[in-house]
């Protein structure tokens, strides 16, 4: 008979969902970034072959459209939030590159940011889904040790600061 006992919960159907949520925007934001990371790449290579610079800077500048757009989305929710960070600066940086037709650096700089704060909010949701992984661990039920030495089991909700537990290996 096992002493620690674990159901599946709303919550675990729940972070089941957001788990399956968060990767598919991630993977969405990735796909935006590589896609604007790929007209970066042609417009650069356009410029190493020699193609005029005003054909070359078309892909460079909707390479750096496309990057900006979550950069200022973000901006624009920490200056609602009285609060300019990261976003607000790289968006600034992009765009001061933009407005002097600095097109293929603003599109460098945009998907470097951006890419760099795609890794970051991968490492944090899969740290998130591990910390909820490990609390659906958790037991509901637990052995509890009586002064007479005698074993019960109890709701996790009846166990409070000083009971003592009984926990046995491989249970």
């Amino acid at each position: 008979m096992s002493t620690l006992t674990s159901t599946p919960t709303d919550t675990t159907v729940r972070n089941a969902a957001d788990d399956a949520g968060g990767a598919e925007r991630l993977e969405r934001q990735l796909f935006v970034a590589l896609l604007g990371g790929v007209l970066l790449l042609a417009a650069w290579l356009s410029g190493s072959f020699g193609i005029e610079r005003s054909v070359s800077d078309i892909p460079a500048l909707l390479g750096a459209l496309i990057l900006v757009v979550p950069l200022a989305k973000g901006a624009f929710e920490e200056l609602r939030e009285g609060r300019a960070s990261s976003d607000s600066l790289a968006s600034l940086a992009v765009f001061a590159a933009i407005a002097n037709e600095l097109y293929l650096a603003a599109g460098f700089l945009a998907f470097f940011l951006w890419f760099s704060e795609l890794v970051l909010s991968r490492t944090a949701w899969g740290a998130q889904r591990a910390i909820r992984n490990l609390l659906e661990l958790t037991p509901d039920i637990a052995r509890v040790v009586g002064t007479d030495g005698g074993e019960r089991e109890v709701s996790l909700s009846e166990v409070r600061a000083g009971t003592i537990v009984r926990v046995r290996p491989g249970e």
